[in-house]
């Protein structure tokens, strides 16, 4: 697995994100972050993310320790857990479509 801490930066002006919007934006980065082989040997998408929390996330930085595997049949799974300075938030899913 990979982890990474990540903070994400105000998108309209000067409305600052909540921490349901910060945590989507990395539990949307899963696939990349896990991901298990250099980015020009192959290339994905992924077509749902199924995102699940017990709490809400408390600051603006996040953390995530991700893995992506896939198989030779070209589909894959990104599994993330999300957890904030006060431990685990949650967890990400993301199917994979690999060429």
């Amino acid at each position: 697995p990979t982890t990474i801490w990540m903070r994400t930066i105000a998108l309209l002006g000067d409305e600052e994100p909540s921490g349901f919007q910060r945590i989507c934006v990395l539990a949307d980065s899963g696939n990349a972050i896990g991901r298990n082989s250099e980015p020009d040997e192959f290339s994905f998408v992924n077509p749902d993310l199924t995102l699940v929390l017990h709490r809400q996330p408390v600051g603006e930085w996040l953390g995530s320790q991700a893995i992506s595997d896939w198989h030779p049949d070209g589909i894959g799974l990104a599994d993330a857990l999300l957890f904030d300075v006060e431990g685990v938030v949650g967890r990400a899913l993301q199917t994979l479509v690999v060429r």
